[in-house]
């Protein structure tokens, strides 16, 4: 297999990959008030906190294998981790109704197996396209989008054609296991980045006079460019990316990506602009890149100015996070409520992440030509009105609240992702990912937590879910406009002489 078609198969089977943990995390969901009778308990928060505890363990595995991402091998590594995922929840059929304790242990064990997934495949998909990075994680994000949606929709149908949540678990846990084999047999890592090292080829031919139009490298006006096909949704588009120009600026960065040989020209500043206007040293593949900055670096290659830019970017997106885990597992009590029917809740998460499977990629793809602080305002600010209206509306209207708030939410999740590579390079990018990952779920987790305690005090009432979903609204778009000014955050830390 050639290495560009290696690279694209790698992307579409960490897709997969990434919508069957997302499922296997939230396929339960609409079964929760089931679930409650099940283990004989009338209370929310007694279910909600099983996802609480899933989320703190998948947070603690983020920062783990976000430390050592560096230290693994990406295929091993992955499908190890779906493996023993999906093993755990296999092993949900076997829980007794007194078992509420081996239940939480079964829920640790998959935590610690999904959270494999992000800060490795992150790193590993920025890696091999990293002009591209909002693109990629976008097709990720498809298959999130996929597992929210289809998830909870295919277990309604199991669920209505008679099967209980112990058969339902054992049948997506045996398509988790599948799913990391196939990870096993397709994912390949040579280490390297395969649309850089094509362009470093190529454009040290033509340092040396030689023009090969086969690659899609052509030479004009005194100075090199890059000509390629974009990968941009609404079609294919030619899009040029000057190397070296007439004023003599070089391909420093292309040499750096090659593995750190430079065929420097005069003049060379040795920095490119990212989508969002800040200026950055080239970043490589994560061999043989020398960094010029003095400042001093913490664990993971990571400096105080990126630290203080993860703790922004941390703080803002866990209002999402809170929010979004809040109303997967509460949506069962609240249609039970809203509108007396708790086995409507697979439709409409259905309805709700459906969107994601289009938004994600078209979005990421806009952000790395537009930019992406204008998206994070809009994607955030339609979750957090969305969210506020939802009990708001009659039962015949819910369905739109829902399906904007699945839109809006799943389209913001590849525009932070990819703020945070912009500032990044592959030798820290892991870390980068491991800590925001870890953090950003770590406090997610408080939301089923949180909101479990406040519906069984206040006795599940509507006006209880009114209250509820209005402040995680009203949080949710005062993050959005906050992220707007993210730019302005990465000046004043200076990040450009950092990154």
């Amino acid at each position: 297999m050639k290495k560009p078609d290696a690279a694209l198969a790698s992307l579409y089977c960490a897709s997969a990959l990434h919508g069957m943990i997302h499922t296997l995390s939230l396929f339960l969901s609409p079964l929760n008030v089931e679930i409650s009778t099940y283990f004989r308990t009338d209370s929310v928060g007694a279910i909600t906190s099983f996802k609480t505890a899933y989320l703190i363990v998948y947070a603690a595995s983020n920062l783990l294998f976000g430390a050592l991402t560096h230290r693994l091998p990406v295929r091993q590594t992955l499908s190890v981790g779906m493996g023993l995922n999906a093993l755990a929840v296999c092993l949900f059929a076997i829980v007794p109704p007194d078992g509420v304790a081996l239940m939480y242990l079964l829920w640790i064990v998959a935590a610690l197996g999904g959270g494999v997934y992000h800060p490795v495949a992150n790193v590993f998909i920025t890696r091999k396209f990293p002009n591209r990075k909002g693109w990629a994680l976008g097709i990720t994000g498809i298959g999130s989008g996929v597992g929210f949606a289809f998830g909870p929709l295919a277990t309604g149908f199991l669920s209505r054609a008679g099967l209980d949540w112990q058969i339902i678990a054992l049948i997506f846990g045996g398509l988790g296991l599948l799913a990391g084999v196939i990870a096993y047999l397709v994912i390949r890592d040579d280490g390297k980045d395969d649309e850089a090292f094509a362009l470093a080829a190529t454009a040290k031919d033509l340092l040396n006079g030689e023009e090969r139009e086969d690659s899609g490298i052509i030479q004009s006006g005194g100075g090199i460019a890059q000509k390629h096909q974009s990968a941009g949704v609404g079609g294919t588009e030619s899009v040029v990316k000057t190397i070296k120009g007439t004023t003599g600026v070089s391909a420093k960065n292309v040499g750096a990506i090659s593995g750190g040989e430079s065929f420097e020209g005069a003049g060379s500043t040795g920095k490119t602009n990212d989508v969002s206007g800040v200026t950055h040293e080239p970043i490589g593949a994560g061999k043989g890149v020398k960094t010029t900055s003095t400042r001093p670096t913490l664990p993971g290659g990571l400096t105080w100015p990126l630290l203080g830019f993860l703790t922004w970017m941390v703080l803002l997106t866990a209002s999402r996070e809170i929010s979004m885990w809040s109303i997967l597992d509460v949506s069962a009590f609240f249609l039970e409520v809203s509108a007396r029917n708790a086995s409507l809740a697979s439709w409409y998460l259905f309805i709700m992440y459906l969107p994601g499977i289009v938004t994600q990629p078209f979005i990421g793809a806009w952000s790395d030509r537009w930019g992406r602080q204008g998206f994070v305002l809009l994607t955030f600010g339609m979750f957090g009105a969305s969210l506020s209206l939802l009990s708001f509306l009659p039962a015949g209207w819910l369905f739109l609240p829902y399906f904007l708030m699945g839109a809006a939410q799943s389209a913001s999740v590849p525009l932070v992702e990819a703020m945070i590579a912009d500032q990044t390079t592959p030798q820290n990018r892991g870390m980068m990912f491991g800590v925001f990952i870890t953090a950003i779920m770590g406090l997610g987790a408080l939301g089923p937590f949180l909101s479990g305690i406040w519906l069984d005090g206040m006795g599940k009432t509507l006006t209880s879910f009114r209250v509820l979903f209005s402040v995680l609204g009203v949080a949710v778009i005062f993050s959005g406009i906050c992220l707007y000014g993210t730019p302005r955050v990465s000046r004043a830390l200076n990040l450009e002489k950092t990154s």
